[in-house]
Parts: structure tokens; C-alpha cells; sequence
């Protein structure tokens, strides 16, 4: 026995209209309508030519239905909650902490389940250096090939584990049950920290680099918004990590081109740190060989032209050795952006310091 909707000429169920209740009793067959509002109830039971019952017994359809704590994650993009955020988004908090997902199955009482959870993520032109869109799987086996989860009733919830880190991008959670393979596609993208947040946050663990926190502020501005590890809402891309214009290859916060790991892609304060690492292992100490090298040429060559006297400015800002803002603070904000042409250096044809402009220093220092 079996409920089956009125349909349209295009095979849609015909919302107003009613249901049909087929039948087969030995070797008859027969058809009753039934008012709409009868199919509400479940088992069906119906009563023919006042001696003889059948009952229809209406079956839910096994789906998947995944949860981030008590928020119910869809597969389509509205925002039936009304909470901001599209609703086939599970987010990474800005604590940051990746999203507690649960799933489970409905329709199907009795079953034993099998489960399974990938993550997927690239971006059009970026190499997957160092592994930073490698593909998460869970479970898996010694050699990384997907598995299905030991059984458990369907009954029971199953819990989503990350135990490789943090990872977002395209989500499936698979389901086996009875043999026949479900799935559910949503997406797992990140929230930002607020401005206060992550300025504390550099400012403890900057160390000597005042600098760090305006490099962070410049380099992360997407949509109108600062220290954008993922792009705010009103862009597009919206919620995916924060990528450099055009053909560069950095992301998040300090724009780290490229990130050492995948999860400084994911995880904000592991992209502020690298940027930080980065200043105080390649950037600061290329900065202070070039302006040692250089006062060794104006030390042989004009030893009273000393580089104590010299200034340079870049959006008001003053940097002269010898105080808070040095000409080597100048040259590591410079490096961090690539320049190849210091903004100071020994002009021995001339015996004179000589100066170049910086678009790159002119805009960090603007936002001083």
C-alpha cells in the first residue's frame, strides 16, 4: 500500500488538491481519494464498503540533517534563521574554533548507520603550495583513502572530528545506510575577530615590531573592513579566507605569501604569527644587513656623512635612527611587501645618502 501525491502534467505534486490511496487485496485492485488534510495522519486508516479496514502506513524519506550545535545547516543559501549567515554555512568562530557539526539520519527506524566527512578547498590560479588546499578526510585509513565509520544505530548522532587541524571549504557528510549511499554539500567558512581583538593580539606577541599591527591593518582590508582573515559579507567570495589582488598568492590577516600550512588559511592567529615570524626571521634581519653593508661604504668612503642625520618621512611619519622609528624599521616594512629597491642606501658616487619614495611604506605608514 502506498500514498502518492496528485501530480501536474511536469510531474509536480498538485499542493491543493488531494492524495490517492492504491490498493491491491488478493487479486483485486482499486483506488480511493482521499481529502488533503487526511494525509497528516500516520498509520492511514481506511474503511471500505463498511466491512472491510486498510491502512496506509505514510514513510519518511531517510535524509541527513546536520546541526552546528543548535543552528540546523541546510543545503540551500537563504537564511531561514535569520541570524546573518547563510544557511549552508557552518563558521569558524572568531575565537577562532572550528565548528562542533553533528549529524544524524531521519526516515529510517532501525537502520545502522555508516558516516563519513570530506572538506574540499582551492581558489582559480593559487598552487596548492605546501599543501594549503590539501583535502581533509574523516575517517581514513593508514594511506588516506576515505572509509566509512565503524556502524552505529540511526538512532544516534554522529560526531564531525578534526583531528588534522583547521580546514574549511566545500563540506560533504556522507551517510550508508541499508546499502544506499546519501549525501549533504554545505560549506564550512570563518568568521573574523573584531579589530580590538586582533590588535591585542599582535600587540603581545609582536615583540620589537611596532610596525606589525599597520603592515596587518593595510594588508587585510577587504570590503571596507580591517584585519579580514575572510572576506566580510558584502563581498564576494564572501566568508572564504582573504586572498591578495590580481596574481599574488597571499591570504588572511598579514597576507602570508605563501602560507607555510593549510590552516593559516583557516585560523587567524596562525596567520598573524607567521606574518610576525616572517618579519623577525627574514624581513628584519635582510633590512639590518642592508643598512650595515651600506654604513661600511659611507664609513670608508665620508665618515662624517653619518646615517644619524638623515630623515625619511612616508605619510607624516618620521624615521631616523637613533629613535622609536629607525631607517631599518623602514627598510623590514618595505621587505615584507617584496621591494627589491631599498628606500635608503650609500650614494658613493656622490658621498651622500640617497633616498627613494615607497607607495608600500606611504600606505602602512597612513594607517598609523
Amino acid at each position: 500500500m502506498e500514498a502518492i501525491p496528485a501530480l501536474d502534467e511536469y510531474g509536480d505534486p498538485i499542493e491543493d488538491f488531494s492524495y490517492w490511496i492504491l490498493w491491491q487485496l488478493d487479486n483485486d485492485a482499486g483506488m480511493i481519494e482521499l481529502p488533503l488534510e487526511d494525509s497528516t495522519q500516520n498509520p492511514l486508516t481506511v474503511t471500505m464498503d463498511g466491512n472491510m479496514i486498510v491502512k496506509a502506513v505514510f514513510e519518511e524519506a531517510i535524509k541527513i540533517v546536520v546541526m552546528q550545535g543548535t543552528r540546523q545547516i541546510l543545503e540551500s543559501g537563504g537564511d531561514a534563521d535569520a541570524d546573518g549567515i547563510p544557511d549552508d554555512i557552518a563558521t569558524i568562530t572568531a575565537t577562532p574554533q572550528m565548528p562542533q557539526l553533528t549529524a544524524r539520519i531521519t526516515g529510517c527506524n532501525g537502520c545502522t548507520v555508516q558516516w563519513k566527512f570530506k572538506l574540499e578547498y582551492s581558489r582559480d590560479g593559487v598552487p596548492n603550495s605546501n599543501g594549503i588546499f590539501d583535502s581533509y578526510i574523516y575517517p581514513r585509513d593508514a594511506d588516506d583513502n576515505e572509509i566509512w565509520s565503524s556502524p552505529i544505530s540511526g538512532a544516534q548522532v554522529w560526531q564531525v572530528v578534526y583531528d588534522r587541524g583547521f580546514v574549511g571549504g566545500n563540506a560533504f557528510v556522507a551517510a550508508l545506510v541499508n546499502g544506499e549511499e546519501y549525501e549533504f554539500e554545505f560549506k564550512v567558512l570563518g568568521l573574523n575577530p573584531t579589530d580590538g581583538t586582533v590588535e591585542n593580539f599582535i600587540d603581545t606577541n609582536a615583540g620589537g615590531h611596532w610596525y606589525a599591527k599597520y603592515i596587518a591593518k593595510h594588508e587585510s582590508i577587504s570590503g571596507g573592513e580591517y584585519y579580514s582573515q575572510f572576506n566580510p559579507s558584502n563581498t564576494s567570495n564572501r566568508y572564504e579566507p582573504n586572498k591578495a589582488p590580481d596574481q599574488e598568492d597571499g591570504f588572511g590577516i598579514m597576507m602570508v605569501d605563501p602560507p607555510a600550512n593549510r590552516a593559516q588559511l583557516w585560523h587567524w592567529q596562525f596567520n598573524v604569527e607567521e606574518g610576525i615570524r616572517r618579519l623577525d626571521t627574514i624581513y628584519r634581519p635582510e633590512a639590518e644587513a642592508w643598512i650595515a653593508s651600506q654604513i661600511i661604504q659611507q664609513m670608508d668612503e665620508a665618515p662624517t656623512q653619518t646615517i644619524d642625520n638623515e630623515t625619511l618621512t612616508f605619510s607624516g611619519v618620521v624615521f631616523q635612527q637613533e629613535t622609536a622609528r629607525t631607517m631599518t624599521d623602514a627598510c623590514t616594512i618595505q621587505r615584507f611587501n617584496g621591494a627589491l629597491l631599498w628606500v635608503i642606501y650609500w650614494d658613493n658616487p656622490n658621498d651622500v645618502w640617497g633616498k627613494r619614495t615607497s607607495e608600500y611604506l606611504e600606505k602602512v605608514c597612513s594607517e598609523i
